[in-house]
Parts: C-alpha cells; structure tokens; sequence
C-alpha cells in the first residue's frame, strides 16, 4: 500500500482510497475527551485529525486524542507516522495506558462543501 494510502476493508478494495489531510498538535482537550481520558478537568492532548477521500471525494474525518504527556516523544506527535494506525504508532512511548478515537458520520454535502473549499 503506498503512503497515504489507506485500508478500510472490502468495501473499497480496488477503490482509491487515501488519507489526504493530517492535522497534528498539542491542545486543551475538548470537554468530553477530557473526561473519557481521565485528565481531570485540566488535560493537554496530541490531537490528529484526518481526512480520507475516496475516489478523489472526501467521505469521512477522523480525530483521534491522545494525553500529550503520553505521547511525548512517539512518531504520533508528527504528521507522517508511517504506516498503520494510531495506537501501534504510540507504542514506542511505552506509556500510553489510554486513548480515544472518534469516527465520524459519513460526509453531508454540507461537510463535502466545507471540506473540499466550496
């Protein structure tokens, strides 16, 4: 699979499918994250968001938290990890006891609008 390149199944087998937005930085956690990874009120995170599109139309945004103590120091504080997912790119910290991902909804044409600049 080349980079960027993405796997989400049989469903876009022999499909283009690609992440081709990543946004990574250190961040207040949002409310809700915050308590899910138990920082107390008063947590920083690595947040990486992307987005994927799928034979060149955006189709879903993905976020993903990470407790940025934990994560200091792992290839998931940077854009381009390598290949796989969030967690086995953290586990070279060797601290990450708890993370948090939320996908999303497939796009409305709202989102589609927003996402591709339109």
């Amino acid at each position: 699979m080349a980079r960027g390149q993405v796997d989400l199944g049989e469903e876009t087998e022999g499909r283009d499918l690609a992440v081709d937005r990543v946004e990574v930085r250190e961040e207040d956690a949002p409310s809700h994250v915050d308590l899910l990874l138990g920082l107390a009120g008063h947590g920083r995170v690595i947040t990486r968001r992307r987005r994927y599109v799928l034979d060149g139309k955006p189709v879903l945004r993905s976020s993903s938290y990470l407790p940025a103590k934990l994560a200091a120091g792992s290839p998931i504080t940077t854009p381009d990890t390598g290949p796989n997912a969030t967690t086995p790119r953290a586990a070279p910290a060797r601290k990450t006891t708890r993370a948090t991902q939320y996908q999303t909804r497939p796009l409305s044409k709202t989102d589609e609008r927003s996402l591709s600049g339109r």
